[in-house]
């Protein structure tokens, strides 16, 4: 089972997250804060496989939260999710999203329908292939 750390402040966007992902078979973290996030980050007895973050959060940036927590579940995945277009983000949460990995990185603005929100996870969460592996000679 895929373990799924969703960090949203809104509660009725983190209780349709939550519904929409336990009823795919992910095993969920909840957290509002990012101290929230981070602590259960550091107490989960699983691997975190995906960060779901909202990019607005009181305390920090969800990119720079994404790039905390990966420094204890370094293969999380990260998704960020907001209602504010990538273009109008702070040079701060531009700078922290580009410095995580590309391929294990996403975004998704809201409002989206729960169709985009799967796709997007189930892209960050494919296991590469292993014809797609180049290996130095």
């Amino acid at each position: 089972m895929k373990t799924v750390l969703i960090v949203e402040d809104e509660p009725s966007n983190r209780k349709v997250f939550c519904e929409l992902l336990t009823m795919r078979g992910y095993g969920i973290l909840e957290a509002t804060t990012s101290k929230e996030a981070i602590r259960a980050s550091e107490i989960s007895s699983a691997p975190i496989d995906l960060i779901l973050c909202d990019l607005n959060l009181a305390e920090m940036a969800g990119t720079k939260l994404a790039q905390e927590i990966r420094k204890l579940h370094g293969n999380a995945a990260v998704l960020i999710v907001s209602g504010t277009p990538r273009d109008d983000w702070s040079k701060n949460a531009v700078d922290d999203f580009l410095k995580l990995p590309p391929e294990r990185t996403d975004f998704l603005e809201k409002p989206f329908v729960p169709a985009a929100l799967q796709s997007k996870i189930e892209a960050l969460l494919r296991e590469p292939s292993r014809m797609s592996v180049r290996r130095a000679p």
